[in-house]
């Protein structure tokens, strides 16, 4: 609907048309002199249904087309391969970014999110191995690896120009220690990881409860299932109200 320059909304209140009452997030497109023809083929192509209405929402977030960057390295990342899987079955238009890119800046000009999967980030002040020299130039603007002192400041200045960071796994847990956010790790003790006597589980699936209220998580239920892999936990630290920093 968005690539056809339909006008989509998400609901951010409950919605009531013929009876039923519709929840935050819920999609409310408005009508158009294409829209029904848009909605007429998503509607066989996908099976999905749509309802019509006369009640328009009082309050609605208007849905623009995002410019998503996603993480990858020369060689490739196994983790940034399956984020790309997802995005292209989901249709979402992105670009893989290197390191290089990032380290020049400026990023709010290309990218209103980028997206950094495990092995993304990395912790300290490491930046990984050097890069081979042996590379064909079509290449060479994919070499290097995220660092510290080069790549965090321009990520920060692409937060706060209002840019969104999408951190995953170990990732999260990295930048989360480079931009000072106050949280800690949850599974830890007296500064310590907890041993696996103390907590032992490999790739499990977890139930968690979600904030609906928010709209990241629009469309989920009160509780949803997530995939656990010696995933980060973390807890909120002293301040982290204060700071906007919240659990959803």
């Amino acid at each position: 609907l968005l690539k056809a320059n339909e006008e989509v909304f998400a609901l951010r209140a409950p919605l009531t048309a013929d009876g039923r009452t519709y929840p935050p997030g819920t999609f409310y497109i408005r009508a158009k002199g294409s829209t029904r023809r848009a909605l007429d083929g998503i509607a066989t192509d996908l099976g999905l249904s749509f309802t019509g209405t006369r009640e328009r929402p009082s309050d609605a977030m208007r849905l623009r087309p995002a410019r998503v960057g996603l993480w990858d390295q020369y060689g490739g990342s196994m983790d940034a391969g399956w984020a790309r899987w997802i995005l292209e079955q989901f249709e979402f238009p992105f670009e893989r970014v290197f390191a290089p890119e990032l380290d020049a800046g400026n990023l709010n000009r290309r990218f209103d999110v980028l997206v950094f999967v495990g092995g993304g980030i990395p912790g300290g002040g490491g930046g990984g191995a050097a890069p081979p020299t042996d590379i064909p130039a079509e290449y060479q603007g994919q070499l290097g690896r995220v660092s510290a002192d080069q790549t965090i400041p321009q990520l920060r200045a692409f937060v706060e120009n209002g840019g969104t960071v999408i951190a995953i796994g170990s990732s999260a847990a990295n930048l989360a220690e480079h931009f000072r956010l106050p949280i800690a790790d949850h599974l830890g003790e007296n500064g310590e990881s907890l041993p696996r006597t103390k907590f032992y589980t490999p790739g499990s699936v977890l139930s968690a409860r979600f904030d609906r209220s928010h709209p990241i998580t629009y469309g989920m239920a009160d509780y949803t299932d997530v995939f656990f892999d010696d995933s980060p936990v973390f807890r909120l630290g002293p301040g982290a109200g204060a700071a906007g920093v919240k659990a959803i």
